[in-house]
């Protein structure tokens, strides 16, 4: 007989991996007028199997996680639902720097990492 084949982060869980989760949205409060939601060529699920699946799997992998971080203490809130070692790590950037031009670069130099925002926070982007 064939063993159960449990999700990716029950099975690290299993085989005795540390496992870290992030999370920097809300995914339990999305509204249902969200874009991801609207958007036809969108690679999201239907809201019945993000309701019936999807969040079910994430509660998975927060529950069986060593550690989970989140961006916000609200969210932290809602994620201490699910585990009891959930940490703070704020990710937001001075809007001073949003709004300086970028330094010169020469060719050879290490890529640069940004933030393109989120379908799921839309407000993000309107406020940057």
């Amino acid at each position: 007989m064939q063993p159960l084949v449990l999700d990716p982060t029950r099975q690290m869980a299993t085989d005795g991996r540390t496992l870290v989760v992030d999370y920097d949205d809300d995914l339990y409060s999305l509204r249902y007028d969200n874009p991801v939601w609207c958007n036809v060529s969108s690679n999201w699920p239907s809201k019945e199997v993000w309701a019936g699946e999807w969040l079910p799997a994430m509660e998975r992998s927060i529950s069986d996680a060593a550690l989970v971080t989140c961006t916000t203490g609200y969210l932290a809130n809602v994620l201490r639902q699910y585990s009891d070692n959930v940490v703070v790590l704020p990710n937001r950037l001075a809007a001073g720097l949003l709004a300086s031009d970028p330094p010169l670069r020469r060719a050879a130099t290490r890529p640069r990492v940004g933030w393109p925002g989120a379908a799921t926070r839309p407000q993000d982007v309107s406020h940057a």
